[in-house]
């Protein structure tokens, strides 16, 4: 078996440059999501109600997981200022 290197850990993951640019994306994505509720500095309670989203799916988002319905995250994506 020949060893392979990667520039980066998608590289490793992905067939093609759309599949590479789409989790890499999805992966800013989280990043930017996770940081921002935790910086909120609330409880877990008021940033469902916050969100408008229900306590599992807040727990799929702190713990890396995207909504696959494209409605569900757009929803999400209009964080409102507290």
């Amino acid at each position: 078996m020949k060893l392979q290197s990667f520039s980066n850990v998608w590289d490793a993951l992905t067939d093609s440059p759309a599949g590479l640019a789409s989790t890499m994306l999805r992966s800013d994505l989280l990043i930017v999501l996770q940081q921002t509720i935790t910086g909120w500095g609330l409880t877990q309670a008021e940033a469902v109600r916050r969100l408008g989203i229900t306590r599992p799916r807040l727990t799929d988002l702190l713990g890396g997981r995207l909504p696959s319905s494209r409605s569900m995250l757009w929803s999400i994506l209009r964080l409102r200022r507290g």
